[in-house]
């Protein structure tokens, strides 16, 4: 009996990184490539691919980011699971010019298998940006 409860204690313990933790993970600021025409994935609109190693191993996003009236626009946010899923809410940090402080966009829960990909998440506006984060938590 204490055997079995000893290997249940160890297997229970370890670290697969399927979710950040109870604390937020802030990925690293980032300056987006920036679509000014065409299609996504042509060399005029980039499609930007952002790896999220701090979060999971293999856990990434891709998504395009265009300028219009009202600000930067971004679309398709599509997330990717690694070996061993991804389950957080995920939200945007933006960086508007000249400003150290974020502004967070929800972007919502995202609770995916290993190595499946979400579903494009609805585009959204995001104003002035200079660069961006994304900041994972349970």
């Amino acid at each position: 009996m204490w055997r079995l409860a000893l290997v249940l204690a160890v297997v229970g313990c370890t670290d697969h990184g399927k979710s950040p933790g109870p604390r937020p993970v802030d990925t690293p600021a980032f300056q987006p490539l920036i679509c000014t025409s065409g299609t996504p994935g042509s060399v005029e609109c980039p499609v930007n691919t952002a790896v999220f190693d701090e979060v999971g191993v293999g856990v990434r996003a891709t998504f395009t980011m265009q300028f219009l009236g009202s600000g930067a626009y971004m679309n398709g946010v599509r997330f990717v699971a690694g070996p061993d899923g991804l389950h957080a809410d995920v939200s945007l940090l933006v960086f508007p010019h000249g400003v150290a402080t974020p502004t967070v966009h929800p972007l919502g829960r995202i609770d995916l298998e290993p190595d499946q990909a979400s579903e494009p998440i609805t585009s959204a506006t995001v104003g002035d940006l200079e660069k961006l984060a994304f900041r994972f938590e349970d």
